[in-house]
């Protein structure tokens, strides 16, 4: 009986034990967090005061908010009466569709940023010494493509390899052999394959199975005067690169 209650009393005492340690834990825990929380919404205020979210109530065209320049709208229209001119107006005043392009916006300016970019990154690399890997590559592909005169010179001369091929062309069995040649060198002739979204279904991606096409545009557009956008831009780019 006494070795019982020797064996019960160490195990309450234990057990007491136990517990305070936990209670103990736990307010040095809370205590910890709100020591931190001030100095959390401190940091927080801090950060905060670092961007000027405040709305410039005298003048709101002057005022930027996360992003959004409210030099962009005009407010001299309604918006319930012309909501794009509103919302616009202010930007499409101060920029006007450059004489080479039929439409021009945020997007576009992207586009042709990024285009400025990559190109004086190709650049950057011709003028590089002792290139290697990659680098090599690039310089390489990019200055062959920019070596007109070479080109000019060469006319087709590059194509008659495959074009011969082409011309071995006499049953079904050689125009699959072509077909998947050329589907090995990621041009989809005949038909195009690949992965993407399903349409119905956008959590999924599916295989894709489309017409080739030629490849070509319309054979109007070689044969007439009118100049297309895509012209235009490929001859200002083009310059641009000279």
């Amino acid at each position: 009986m006494k070795c019982f209650s020797r064996a019960a009393f160490l195990f309450l005492l234990c057990f007491s034990l136990i517990a305070l340690a936990i209670a103990g834990g736990g307010s040095r825990a809370a205590l910890n967090a709100g020591q931190r929380a001030p100095q959390l919404f401190s940091d927080a205020a801090d950060a905060s005061s670092s961007h000027v979210y405040t709305l410039d109530v005298d003048d709101p065209q002057k005022t930027v908010v996360a992003g959004f320049d409210f030099a962009n709208l005009d407010r001299s229209v309604s918006a319930c009466q012309d909501f794009n001119q509103f919302a616009n107006g202010g930007w499409m005043a101060r920029n006007p569709i450059p004489g080479a392009f039929s439409v021009w916006g945020r997007f576009t300016q992207l586009d042709e940023q990024n285009i400025l970019v990559l190109n004086q990154i190709l650049e950057d690399l011709l003028k590089k010494e002792n290139l290697i890997g990659n680098e090599q590559k690039v310089a390489d592909y990019y200055s062959s493509c920019m070596d007109e005169q070479k080109i000019e010179a060469e006319g087709i001369k590059p194509l008659e390899p495959e074009l011969e091929r082409i011309n071995q062309v006499n049953d079904l069995l050689s125009l699959e052999d072509e077909i998947a040649r050329f589907h090995a060198h990621r041009i989809p002739a005949i038909f195009g394959f690949g992965a993407n979204q399903d349409v119905k279904d956008s959590s999924q991606i599916i295989a894709q199975l489309v017409q080739g096409g030629l490849g070509l545009p319309d054979r109007g557009g070689c044969l007439t005067a009118t100049i297309t956008r895509t012209t235009m831009r490929n001859r200002r780019r083009l310059a641009r690169n000279m």
